[in-house]
């Protein structure tokens, strides 16, 4: 179990689960699904950047309502 918890694909997971959660709490203002932490993370390990999901979530109805309305 240590050597996982040591290797760079869990150090890599890991680390991206808690930017999505980051991004999801600043812009969001609330906790992600668990669905939503996947997804994301997927997109990451296929090339999007923290910036493409970002640029994404400032384009959201959720977003624009929390601050615009």
């Amino acid at each position: 179990m240590a050597d996982f918890s040591e290797s760079t694909e869990y150090k890599k997971m890991t680390e991206n689960a808690g930017d999505i959660i980051v991004l999801y709490l600043g812009l969001l203002n609330r906790m992600p699904d668990q669905n939503g932490v996947n997804y994301w993370i997927i997109q990451l390990d296929d090339d999007a950047s923290l910036l493409d999901i970002i640029e994404f979530f400032l384009a959201t109805s959720e977003y624009y309502e929390r601050f615009y309305e």
